[in-house]
């Protein structure tokens, strides 16, 4: 895989293998191109690759390996892969007025190595399938596919003029993409409900569970607010039957996983709450 990415250099992002007396450290850089496919411990290189890093990420992986010893190309994409810090994101309708600045953020992260799957919101286009579902005018399975197009709609929102990329594949990988989700979901939605019930943010459960991966909802609300205070961690036991800023579809469907609310309407103080891990709730599945 990391053969066929150095034989496109320009379609890759750039990293830096600092290796020094069997001590390095691996960081992300402006773009550089690479040097040589087999890499000495014990020299500066250059290496293009499809995955960027944080800092430091991998000091004591480098940190063992022996001055005589080389990395191979699959040596490499063994470490990129293990490192990558890659987000399932959840972003509603609610940050409709902030989500191209929210969206900007997401870029930045991913220059240090944060890695980001978004599953867009229905947002206004979802409220007018709803709408025409209330007076009676579409089953619960035209709504529901209809409200999975509105979700296609938003995402053109999301990577307008934002330079993320849109993909029909629900799968990791690097930078920041937004899911285009009916064609994947008309091949097989994973076993979803048809109703008001399971909406957008199901869509991000099940896609989260699919990835093994860690699941973030932004939305414009501190986090799961209950008796006027903020929830710094909640089950999902206790939020059954209650309305929040996330579906009961979700509610039911964690199960032994657990989703990360956090505020988006600031940008900068969502980024912030990435890197430190700190802020929000977490809704852990029962």
């Amino acid at each position: 895989m990391l053969a066929a990415h150095l034989a496109q250099p320009k379609s890759l992002c750039a990293a830096i293998v600092e290796l020094k007396h069997g001590r390095g450290r691996l960081r992300s850089l402006l773009p550089l191109p690479y040097t040589n496919r087999l890499l000495p411990t014990n020299a500066l290189i250059q290496l293009r690759c499809s995955y960027s890093l944080p800092k430091d990420y991998l000091f004591d992986y480098i940190y063992k390996l022996p001055n005589d010893e080389h990395m191979d190309e699959a040596k490499i994409e063994q470490i990129f892969l293990i490192s990558m810090p890659f987000y399932v994101l959840k972003l509603g309708g609610s940050l409709i007025e902030s989500a191209n600045a929210l969206m900007s953020a997401l870029l930045d992260l991913s220059r240090e190595g944060y890695c980001f799957l978004v599953i867009p919101g229905g947002g206004p286009m979802a409220d007018l399938v709803r709408e025409l579902y209330d007076k009676g005018l579409l089953s619960d399975e035209a709504a529901h596919w209809m409200a999975i197009l509105a979700m296609e709609q938003y995402a053109y929102l999301l990577a307008d003029g934002t330079g993320a990329v849109l993909t029909t594949e629900i799968s990791r990988s690097d930078g920041v993409k937004v899911l285009l989700p009916y064609r994947a979901l008309q091949e097989d939605d994973m076993g979803m409900e048809h109703s008001w019930d399971y909406t957008s943010d199901s869509v991000a459960v099940l896609i989260a569970s699919r990835l093994n991966s860690n699941l973030i909802k932004a939305t414009d609300v501190d986090g799961i607010i209950i008796e006027g205070k903020v929830k710094k961690e909640v089950s999902t036991t206790l939020l059954k039957g209650i309305t929040t800023c996330l579906d009961q579809g979700s509610i039911r469907l964690l199960k032994d996983r657990s989703c990360w609310i956090l505020n988006g309407t600031d940008p900068q103080k969502f980024v912030n709450s990435v890197l430190s891990g700190k802020g929000g709730t977490i809704i852990k599945g029962e």
